[in-house]
């Protein structure tokens, strides 16, 4: 056998004017500047919950109602739900398969769920009924049918969002409606108000129509880790807290 590969290698073959089109991988429908973008939100999420744990051991004192850092939240949350509304555009334009879209929802919600019900069994009276996972398996659904029209989707999206700014549209689906309709808990320690964020991110698919997930990024250790982190960015969202609470609780320990 071998010999024979070796002459097959060296005898003269006609030049073939066939083209062998690989399949289109897993990796070559991302884009590096939309992971890297949906990383640093990654990033902020794990300082945000950082610096929330050093509260709670009574290391660092501030509002957490404050215009500050419920600033520091909202740009957290825009950057995630913007990087789900542009990722939804890629998907359509680019004919991904519907089996990559359910793929990613069955694993999405999944995730939903386990938090919910590990807030449940953990803090019962503040569990997380619709918080950030949850809002963007519901998100994700919505948008599926209406990324392929990104200008008409991103005008209605900033007509809601200004609707719910200064109209108070947002008090439809607020934390005391929730309460109302579902006996949700009075207090929970993550909820995304549907509205106005289901507008930003409709906006999100702009994004994508005006390629801003092709802009070229300089190659370096700080990028590489933020496209990894947002490659990773559900298992990161999932475990963090694993690893950041005992971190605030050893170095309370240590100062105290």
């Amino acid at each position: 056998m071998l010999f024979r590969s070796a002459a097959m290698l060296y005898s003269v073959q006609p030049i073939s004017t066939t083209f062998t089109v690989m399949p289109l991988t897993e990796h070559s429908y991302r884009s590096n500047s939309l992971d890297t973008y949906r990383g640093i939100a990654v990033g902020l999420m794990i300082l945000f919950h950082f610096l929330w744990n050093l509260r709670e051991f009574g290391l660092l004192s501030f509002d957490i109602e404050g215009p500050i850092w419920q600033s520091f939240r909202s740009i957290i949350v825009f950057m995630f739900v913007t990087a789900l509304g542009c990722s939804s555009y890629l998907a359509v334009s680019q004919n991904h398969a519907r089996q990559r879209f359910l793929k990613n929802q069955l694993k999405l919600g999944m995730a939903a769920l386990f938090i919910s019900c590990g807030t449940y069994l953990l803090l019962p009276s503040q569990w997380v009924f619709f918080g950030i996972l949850q809002f963007l398996f519901i998100a994700g659904w919505l948008l599926r049918p209406i990324a392929s029209s990104p200008v008409l989707t991103a005008t209605a999206g900033m007509a809601l969002v200004a609707l719910s700014l200064y109209n108070n549209l947002d008090a439809i689906t607020a934390h005391r409606w929730f309460i109302a309709t579902f006996n949700a808990p009075a207090n929970t320690i993550d909820f995304i108000n549907p509205l106005p964020w289901i507008g930003v991110a409709m906006i999100g698919p702009f994004l994508g129509y005006i390629k801003l997930h092709k802009l070229i990024l300089p190659t370096n250790t700080l990028t590489s880790g933020l496209s990894w982190m947002g490659k990773n960015a559900l298992v990161i969202y999932l475990l963090h807290q694993l690893i950041l609470f005992p971190i605030a609780a050893l170095i309370s320990f240590a100062v105290k």
